[in-house]
């Protein structure tokens, strides 16, 4: 038991990264935008690898083979991934098909990860040395930085605004619209001050909701918010009161004395 693999050349044509951005400018009435797109993908080799587990053996002389297929793959997915061909369900079709003892299995897993191996080096060996991996590194840190920049302007400005996003700034994040920029950042300002004036609206209202709501109770519970000079002739009133209706003196068994502390309460004093 053996293993096989086939290097397949396909017919189709496979294309990868695009050959990096051009930017135009598109007129829409009065308006101009300042937009970019991708060029034209660059061309991959369209080559794959079949990997095919064999094992010859002699029936009445002649000799056959029995042979199964464990996958095939395109040779670009070696970059992205590590290609995993030893799984579950391929290891029972082996057993299945060929009747392998542990040893046998061993040795055929080591050889499809030694290939792999070997096809991962220079797959990406090839890649990485090409120029589509070259021109892609050159562009596709701009489009993040374009992107990203656009994203901050819909969190400033809001998604009602994002379609001027491109009537201001062009691929490079020149600004070609100062003008309408200014007119955002002002309409911006306004937003803010009428939000922050709403806000401190509502806050005066509820706290003098509060307050009302706390007047009525010390109403009803009889307490009235005195002024201080109203205060200092409130704790004449109780010292003189409370020497007078003193238990020792007035001799009713301080009912006099509690309810004049009951008055010293709501006097809040």
């Amino acid at each position: 038991m053996y293993l096989s693999v086939q290097k397949i050349q396909g017919k189709s044509k496979q294309y990868g990264e695009p050959k990096g951005v051009v930017t135009y400018t598109e007129n829409i009435g009065t308006t101009t935008y300042y937009r970019w797109k991708y060029k034209e993908d660059f061309e991959r080799p369209n080559i794959s690898f079949k990997f095919v587990v064999k094992k010859s053996y002699r029936e009445q002389g002649k000799v056959k083979q029995l042979q199964l297929c464990l996958g095939t793959i395109f040779w670009y997915y070696f970059i992205c991934e590590r290609q995993d061909l030893w799984t579950d369900y391929n290891v029972q079709r082996i057993k299945d098909k060929f009747k392998p003892t542990k040893k046998q299995l061993k040795a055929l897993q080591r050889e499809i990860d030694k290939t792999i191996d070997k096809i991962e080096s220079e797959a990406s060996k090839y890649y990485y040395s090409s120029a589509e991996h070259r021109v892609y590194e050159k562009y596709h840190l701009d489009v993040d930085i374009w992107q990203n920049h656009k994203n901050l302007f819909r969190l400033n400005y809001g998604d009602e605004n994002i379609d001027k996003f491109e009537q201001i700034y062009d691929f490079n994040l020149a600004i070609h619209n100062q003008k309408l920029l200014d007119e955002l950042d002002n309409k911006k300002t306004e937003k803010e001050a009428k939000e922050k004036a709403d806000a401190e609206a509502q806050d005066r209202y509820w706290r003098e909701a509060a307050k009302r709501v706390e007047e009525e109770q010390q109403r009803r519970a009889g307490i009235v918010n005195y002024s201080n000079e109203e205060k200092t002739y409130l704790k004449q009133f109780y010292r003189t009161l409370a020497k007078n209706f003193h238990p020792d003196i007035a001799h009713d068994n301080g009912k006099a004395m509690q309810f004049l502390n009951q008055l010293k309460e709501q006097w809040g004093v």
